[in-house]
C-alpha cells in the first residue's frame, strides 16, 4: 500500500502563454514512512503537495492512494500548512475536534479522540486555552493534532516549521519524530531546509526548478536512534554532514538556482 505519483505535469496559464511548474514527477511513499521533498523556493514543492492533497488538479499524470486516483480532497490525506490556520474564536480542544465535528462523529467519541491526540502532542493542559495564548510551536502542535484526530492514512506537511525560530524548530523536529513513531502515521513533508530533511526523513527527494522535477532520491541510512541521541549529536556526525553536502551540491548547481532578482539567495539560505 502506498501513495504513488506517476508522470505528473502541472502548467499554469500566464500572460505570456503557459508556465510549466512541474514536469514528469515520479515518486512513491510507502505506508509508515517519513519522506521529505527538499528544494528551493520556486521549485514547485507546495504545488506538488496541493496536487497530492487534491486541492488542485494536474495537467497530466496520476496520483493514487492505495491504487485509487486522487481527484479531490479526501479523509485519507490530512494537510498541515506553514501558517497555523487555527480558528481564533475556538479553544484548543474545539480546534482539534473541528474536522471530527464536520465528519459527524458523535460528541462522546469526538471528545475521546480530542483528548487522545492532545495527549499525543503534549497539550492536554491547554485544552481550554485559545490560540492567542499559545506560542508558535504550540499552535503548530494543535494544527498537527487536528489533522491526526481525523486519522488520515498520510499526513502532508507544507514547511510546517518554516515560520518558527531555530530553537523552537529543532524542538518541533524532535516532536514530529516522536509523533511519527508513536502513531505510525505516514508522513510526506516538503521543506527548503536541507538539515531538516536529513534529520527527519527515511528518504529524501531532491527537486530542481524551472520546471520542478525530481532530480534524485536519497536513502537516509541511520544506525543511531535520532530521538535518543538528539538533534545536535546527530547533526555533528560525519554521516549527517555527508548527506547534507550531497543535497546541497544537487541544489546549488548553477542550472538549478533561482535566477530571479537575487540569484545567490538560495546559497545563503543554506
Amino acid at each position: 500500500m502506498s501513495l504513488t505519483v506517476s508522470r505528473l505535469y502541472k502548467q499554469f496559464s500566464v500572460r505570456q502563454g503557459t508556465f510549466a511548474a512541474l514536469k514528469d514527477i515520479n515518486l512513491e511513499v510507502n505506508w509508515g514512512e517519513l519522506v521529505c521533498i527538499v528544494g528551493a523556493s520556486g521549485s514547485g514543492k507546495s504545488t506538488l503537495l496541493r496536487l497530492i492533497a487534491g486541492l488542485d488538479r494536474p495537467s497530466a499524470g496520476e496520483i493514487c492512494v492505495d491504487g485509487l486516483p486522487v481527484t479531490a480532497p479526501g479523509a485519507d490525506r490530512g494537510m498541515v500548512f506553514q501558517r497555523y490556520t487555527l480558528y481564533p474564536w475556538m479553544t484548543v480542544a474545539q480546534n482539534v475536534g473541528f474536522g471530527l465535528n464536520l465528519q459527524g462523529v458523535p460528541r462522546s467519541d469526538r471528545q475521546q479522540q480530542v483528548c487522545h491526540y492532545l495527549d499525543v502532542v503534549g497539550l492536554s493542559q491547554f485544552a481550554e486555552s485559545y490560540p492567542k495564548e499559545l506560542s508558535g510551536g504550540m499552535k503548530q502542535r494543535v494544527a498537527i493534532a487536528r489533522v491526526l484526530a481525523c486519522e488520515p492514512k498520510i499526513l502532508l506537511l507544507d514547511e510546517p516549521f518554516g515560520a518558527l525560530d531555530i530553537q523552537t524548530k529543532e524542538t518541533m523536529q524532535q516532536f514530529l519524530l516522536q509523533v511519527w513513531r508513536q502513531t505510525g502515521v505516514t508522513i510526506l513533508m516538503i521543506t527548503h531546509d536541507i538539515e531538516e530533511a536529513v534529520f527527519l526523513a527515511q528518504r529524501v527527494y531532491v527537486m530542481s526548478a524551472h520546471p520542478g522535477t525530481i532530480k534524485q532520491e536519497l536513502i537516509m541510512q541511520w544506525l543511531e536512534d535520532k530521538t535518543e541521541h538528539g538533534y545536535h549529536q546527530i547533526r555533528r556526525s560525519p554521516k549527517f554532514q555527508n548527506y547534507r553536502q550531497q543535497i546541497a551540491d544537487l541544489l546549488q548547481r548553477r542550472e538549478d538556482l533561482i535566477c530571479d532578482e537575487h540569484p545567490t539567495a538560495l546559497i545563503r539560505e543554506y
